[in-house]
């Protein structure tokens, strides 16, 4: 979205979730290190994309959702007039699928379904990109990724503008 759109604010780092996402203060570009829930108040934002969940997998399904409701209250409560919109997760390769128990598409393709049930298609929206990469069975296409699990740097910016194309 950053090469679209020049004036992002992110917050970001490496296992982020939805469990842990106000944990700690993260080094946020014209804020300095700031928690989330002072970013989301202090802040203002037009729109708010929430890409979490991949690091959810092997929680409870019920607790994932209780997580993102207080999530999304947090961001409405704060950001009252932001779209806000939460990005399906990107399936996995078959090879990776297949065999493991909690990171595989049909884990996450419940997580997203829940997902996309907290979004009432007017203040939050759903993001789809996976028929962006996947193959023809439903899985991560395999030149798109080295380790079976994350997209290659080169296809984030096909990411990027599909999201921000699907950004009303």
């Amino acid at each position: 979205i950053e090469g679209k759109i020049p004036q992002t604010t992110s917050f970001c780092k490496t296992g982020l979730s939805s469990f842990n996402y106000d944990d700690e203060a993260l080094d946020v570009k014209g804020y300095g290190k700031i928690r989330f829930d002072k970013l989301i108040s202090q802040g203002s934002f037009k729109k708010v994309y929430i890409g979490l969940g991949i690091n959810e997998l092997g929680y409870d399904m019920d607790a994932v959702v209780t997580q993102f409701e207080n999530l999304l209250a947090q961001i409405s409560t704060n950001q009252p007039d932001a779209d806000i919109y939460i990005l399906a997760n990107i399936h996995v390769a078959k090879k990776r699928s297949v065999k493991d128990k909690i990171y595989n598409n049909a884990r996450i393709d419940s997580l997203n379904d829940e997902l996309r049930g907290l979004c009432d298609g007017n203040m939050v929206r759903y993001i789809d990109a996976n028929a962006l990469f996947d193959d023809e069975e439903g899985n991560l296409r395999a030149d798109y990724t080295g380790d079976n699990t994350h997209l290659y740097g080169k296809v984030y910016p096909i990411w990027s503008e599909y999201i921000y194309e699907n950004s009303i």
